[in-house]
């Protein structure tokens, strides 16, 4: 659903720059002809728009794509749990020296997978009987 929702808000994004590309040059040959900066400020307000509400879009969409992959993660953990692997995959992520980068705010929204401690956790809430000590 995702991938299906990635692939049309791309067209959605590329059929607005093809409409902004006709739109600047129909502005841009009658700025020309009439000799009219009025014509040229408008286009240029509205390539500036366009822009940056594209600029937004794609911005949401990275957000929501990483956010689901982090979900896709529990999933996954949840599924080595049940096959039997839960104690495992636990003992690795508690060891495990990569983790999220904790630098930021924005690097914790775009990474693609959850916190290690978080991991952990849910896995001890399916009921995993991990303890570090």
């Amino acid at each position: 659903m995702i991938g299906g929702g990635n692939i049309f808000i791309s067209g959605c994004l590329l059929l607005i720059k093809i409409s902004y590309w006709i739109f600047s040059a129909i502005m841009g040959l009658f700025a020309i002809c009439s000799r009219s900066g009025v014509m040229g400020i408008i286009t240029a307000v509205f390539a500036g728009i366009s822009t940056a509400l594209s600029w937004l879009w794609v911005k949401f969409c990275m957000l929501f794509l990483m956010w689901s992959m982090r979900q896709n993660e529990y999933l996954a953990d949840e599924f080595a749990y049940k096959i039997g692997f839960g104690l495992e995959l636990a003992t690795v992520l508690d060891q495990h020296i990569s983790d999220v980068p904790h630098d930021g705010f924005l690097s914790a929204i775009y990474s693609t997978h959850p916190c290690n401690d978080d991991r952990v956790a849910a896995l001890q809430n399916l009921g995993v009987p991990y303890s570090r000590y």
